[in-house]
């Protein structure tokens, strides 16, 4: 077999923005986009709404499921930050 690929689209680069010279400019069968390629109204209207349930989980059920850095839950200030917002002494 040739192992070919078809066609490509792609957003994202090992170096952005993608260098004039980059022979993926080149090549017909690949589609090449910025890197809001998926960003729809329905997108953005649902990713406000997960930023919504992910916060109010984070507020008021200390669920953690979504941090990138957990350890930074467990600062002093957001700790006491917290406290405070729920009202709790």
């Amino acid at each position: 077999t040739e192992r070919r690929i078809g066609g490509a689209a792609l957003d994202v680069f090992p170096i952005e923005p993608l260098p004039s010279d980059s022979p993926l400019l080149r090549l017909e069968n690949v589609t090449i986009t910025s890197h809001l390629a998926g960003v729809t109204q329905d997108t953005y209207r649902l990713s406000m709404e997960l930023l919504y349930e992910n916060l109010a989980d984070f507020l008021e059920h200390d669920k953690q499921d979504n941090l990138v850095n957990p350890s930074a839950a467990e600062r002093s200030d957001l700790q006491q930050w917290l406290t405070e917002l729920r009202g709790e002494t």
